[in-house]
């Protein structure tokens, strides 16, 4: 079953990784992290107050700058969402 399911990733488009990205702002906020977003996931960031979501996706996002690590957007599908959200439609990214 999870040869099936590695398979089945391998087939998918990455639209977002992430690898060991870290990010400190006089401490360390984000440690390490390894985050991949396949076309079609939805994802929710849960956590309490001053535990690093915004600092996350200001990371991945190039509003901070990662002290360490990788990450890699695909940017057609990053500008396609923009554009979308600036037509008041939020949620659609399309190819």
């Amino acid at each position: 079953m999870i040869m099936k399911i590695a398979a089945q990733k391998a087939k998918e488009k990455k639209i977002l990784e992430a690898r060991e990205l870290t990010f400190e702002a006089g401490r360390k906020i984000l440690d390490s992290i390894d985050w991949t977003v396949y076309k079609g996931q939805r994802w929710v960031l849960l956590g309490a107050n001053g535990a690093g979501k915004t600092s996350l996706l200001s990371t991945i996002c190039a509003y901070n700058t990662p002290s360490s690590g990788d990450k890699i957007l695909d940017l057609q599908l990053a500008e396609n969402a923009r554009k979308n959200c600036a037509r008041g439609k939020p949620g659609q990214a399309e190819d």
